[in-house]
Order: C-alpha cells, then structure tokens, then sequence
C-alpha cells in the first residue's frame, strides 16, 4: 500500500506517530557485541518521502534529560541505521538525540525496482534532498520543540554520499543546523579524476543511455565486502555485513550505470565556487588517506573554498572514518564534540567579560 504525505502534520498527530504508535521492527540480533545493538528507548518509523514511496528512519532521546542538541545522522551510499548503533549510543552518553535517515534505495526503505532490490540506482539526487526536506521540516524540528527549553538546535552528521545530500540541504537552509561535520563527503567520484571535469557528465550520461541499470564493470549484487577496505578496525570493519547477513532485506549491491550518472550531476554541482561560497553553516570535513572512493582533491578544494571550513586529514584511515579504529574515530569525534560546542553549548551560556567585552 502507498503512504500518502501531508505537507505539514499536526503537532499532536507527529508525538503520536513518532512516540506511541511507530512502526515495529524489533527483532532478534545478529551476534555482536552490546556495543554495536539497538540502545534502549529506540524507535522505528516510516514516512512518505517526495513520490509518496516509504522511507525508514529511526529516533532515540536521553532519558530523563533535556538533549543537548539534536543528531541528525545522514548515512552513505548502501548503509542503513543499525550500522550507527554504536556512534548512537555514544550520542546519548553525551546527552544528544538522534534521528537517522534511510535513502531511498537501500536499509529498509522503498527499492527502485522491485524484482532486482540489490541493484543501486538514482533517479536525481536532488528527489534525496527533498526527501531530506520532509524529513526534517516534517518529522526532526517538530519533535525538537521541547515544552521547556523551545527549539532544540540541529547538528548535522553527514558521511560520503550522505555529506553530498546533506551539503544541497545545507545550501538551501542556512539557518535550520547550527553546524555540521562530514566524514569523506562525497564531492567527487575518486574514479572519475582522471578525466576532464567537462567530460564527465557527457560520458557517464552516454554510458547510462546504453547500459542503464546494468551494474558498473566489476559490479554485482550483494556480496560481503573485502575485508580492511573501508576500516582498519576489524570488528567495526565487519559490523556493515553482520547486519546484512542477519537480515537480508538490508542487502544491496554495487552502483549502476544510472546511479554514476546523476552522482557525477550531483558532485558538479557541490563543486560549484557558487554552490560552495552559498554554504553558512559551521563545517567540518574529514579526509581519508586510505581513500578509493571519493575524490580527496575535490574535498581538499571544497575546503579551501568554503568560508570557515574546517579540514581534518587523518593519513590512515580508510573510506568509513566513523567506523575506524578508536584513535581515528575518537579524533574525529571529538572535533565533532568541539563544532558543537563551539557553536551550540558555548552560545547558550555566553557571558560578555571584560576579556570579550572589546574593551
């Protein structure tokens, strides 16, 4: 059955929906440690994104508390919200809530075609955008109104093809997220480097028109994936198949001909100088040496261009920083921990002294 989409739900009708009647997916977890499983007070939701076609998300808040600020977790290409459990946990240590986004395509959310769910296709990036804009005029800011405290600030936490998405939503809103931190947002395809940047959407959109929705060369369905590829941490490195294995409906296989396509669409547009001076919001971009997937030089230059951004370089680290080992995950995560206090926490008790004062 197709979900319809109001435009703008009742207060009243969104704490229903979200906090008392959300839609079910408790089940049994694979063997994984506690760390990497469900936290407690987890929720599961669905909603209508731009085509009416469901998409899945999950929330949690701190218990007992005031959140400090809300998490809004936009994964990449072919993961799904069980993959953050952990990162998750770790926001609620710190007295953040969380919500997490489920493109259409993969995790549980709506699959472009129906016989062959594995296959990874796009049909514009910027549907993805206005997805995420329902999402979050919809669903996050209404949810963030706390009857004590008012609105609760937004921190975006982006990775790769999340951060591209994230980064159109971002251009488009200046003011809804007080900051946000992107791990290898994907501003370029690393394989697309070497040819001219005039050439790319040409001959990406030629090779669509004669393949279509046929895997790129080397492409399949799912497959477990090759091992220290995306983390140097083995335990962490393995979290992304246990789930798929565990629960098959999470599968998903390579990108396709019509995927590169609209990515190389997408990826010209954030490379714009236009595009990239029009981003406000407080930044900050990792970058992994290890990298194979996207394009370092094009987040190097993204860096350089937008005003205020900050750039973390971490040599070691493969694709996945957030599912590293614990000296680069925790770098990163403490840079994070700093954005927002910088630009959330620090806001809230700012005290003018004489030190501050001009004088």
């Amino acid at each position: 059955m197709r979900l319809t989409c109001h435009s703008r739900p009742p207060v009243f009708i969104l704490y229903l929906a979200l906090f008392m009647a959300s839609e079910d997916h408790s089940h049994t977890n694979p063997a994984l440690e506690e760390r990497f499983l469900q936290p407690v007070g987890w929720r599961w939701h669905m909603f209508a994104g731009h085509n009416g076609e469901k998409l899945r998300f999950g929330s949690v808040f701190p218990k007992h508390v005031v959140p400090k600020a809300v998490i809004v977790i936009l994964p990449g290409r072919a993961e799904y919200c069980e993959k953050y459990f952990e990162l998750i946990r770790g926001c609620l240590e710190k007295k953040y809530a969380v919500y997490i986004l489920e493109w259409q395509g993969q995790g549980r959310s709506h699959r472009h075609i129906e016989k062959s769910p594995h296959k990874n296709i796009s049909n514009g990036f910027y549907k993805d955008v206005q997805d995420l804009e329902i999402f979050i005029r919809d669903y996050v800011l209404p949810s963030g109104m706390h009857p004590e405290v008012g609105k609760l600030p937004l921190a975006m936490l982006a990775h790769s093809m999340g951060g591209n998405i994230g980064l159109r939503y971002l251009s488009k809103h200046p003011s809804v997220f007080s900051c946000a931190a992107m791990t290898t947002p994907m501003f370029g395809i690393h394989a697309l480097d070497l040819i001219p940047g005039f050439l790319r959407i040409p001959l990406t959109k030629l090779l669509m028109e004669v393949a279509d929705c046929s895997y790129v060369p080397g492409g399949t369905g799912y497959a477990p994936r090759e091992k220290n590829f995306f983390s140097s941490d083995p335990h962490r490195d393995a979290i992304h198949d246990a789930w798929m294995q565990f629960d098959p409906k999470l599968q998903i296989g390579d990108v396709t001909y019509r995927w590169l396509y609209h990515a190389t669409k997408t990826c010209h547009i954030v490379q714009q100088e236009k595009f990239l001076k029009s981003i406000k919001t407080p930044l900050l971009l990792a970058l992994a040496g290890r990298e194979k997937l996207v394009s370092n030089k094009a987040i190097r230059r993204a860096a350089h261009v937008i005003r205020g951004a900050i750039l973390k370089t971490y040599p070691e680290a493969g694709h996945e920083i957030l599912m590293e080992c614990d000296s680069i995950r925790d770098d990163f995560l403490k840079s994070f921990d700093d954005l927002i206090k910088i630009n959330i926490l620090n806001k809230k008790k700012q005290i003018i002294t004489p030190e501050h004062s001009g004088k």
